[in-house]
């Protein structure tokens, strides 16, 4: 599909003052260049207690703490953002990937920039 062949790679942005992620940074030939891998929280932290799967971004609670660690390689970050991926399906698949590419874009998932807008 459209969706899976635009996010089949994990988003790689520069960053802002504030640290957050604030652009997408591809080639000409659509290759991600050297930078910040934006995590995959997309702010729906609640895990399956038959999966242990978040419900929001499928990691498990190990990985997790490997995104927190400083030492976890961009290598790493790249192949699990695949692996959460292949655990979604359907309609969970597409609102991760367009929550996800707003983070990357905006620095905000979507369901933070919700809550933003609803507390102005």
């Amino acid at each position: 599909s459209w969706i899976e062949q635009r996010f089949s790679k994990p988003w790689v942005g520069g960053s802002n003052p504030s640290g957050r992620a604030n652009s997408i940074t591809m080639d000409s030939n659509n290759n991600y260049k050297a930078g910040k891998i934006v995590s995959p929280c997309i702010s729906i932290c609640r895990s399956d207690p038959r999966t242990g799967y978040c419900y929001g971004c499928a990691r498990t609670n190990e990985d997790k703490k490997r995104w927190a660690n400083a030492n976890t390689s961009k290598d790493w970050k790249i192949k699990n953002i695949q692996l959460i991926k292949e655990r979604m399906s359907g309609w969970q698949l597409e609102a991760f990937n367009e929550s996800y590419e707003n983070k990357c874009r905006k620095g905000l998932s979507l369901f933070k920039e919700k809550q933003l807008k609803e507390n102005i």
